[in-house]
């Protein structure tokens, strides 16, 4: 066999596999157009959260911190008054954190302590911890 035949049916079996492969999906796109109409918009927006990732700067941490404030106030009891945050501060990005006080209806002063995790970043940023990784003590606990 000489090398020019060779190297044209390499070019034949690879020119033949993509072709088949690009009437396969085409022939599955035309079938289930509601499938990939439904996944076009997710699709859309994980590619611009992967290569257009959001950055974590003072906007969003006060965005944050005022959506922990306002939890924190919804959940106050309806005789509260005077409600005060005492300190508040966002950690890792995902957590706030909050000491408040506020006087009950028998005018003693409660002072707590409130921590919350806030899931405002996309799913493709939520990477796993090594922590989060390694099993605890060799072994896995699938009571809890």
């Amino acid at each position: 066999m000489s090398k020019k035949l060779i190297a044209l049916t390499i070019f034949r079996t690879i020119f033949y596999q993509i072709l088949l492969l690009w009437a396969g999906f085409s022939i599955g796109f035309m079938i289930n157009p509601e499938y990939w109409g439904n996944k076009a918009p997710i699709v859309r927006q994980s590619m611009n959260n992967i290569f257009w990732p959001v950055e974590y700067n003072d906007e969003v941490k006060e965005f944050l911190v005022n959506i922990g404030r306002s939890r924190i106030f919804l959940e106050l009891p309806p005789h509260a008054t005077n409600f005060k945050i005492l300190e508040d501060a966002m950690i890792s990005d995902e957590q706030y954190m909050a000491d408040y006080e506020y006087f009950a209806d028998d005018e003693r002063v409660v002072v707590r302590g409130y921590i919350t995790k806030i899931n405002w970043k996309p799913w493709e940023y939520d990477y796993p911890t090594l922590e989060q990784l390694e099993p605890k003590d060799g072994k896995e606990d699938f009571d809890e």
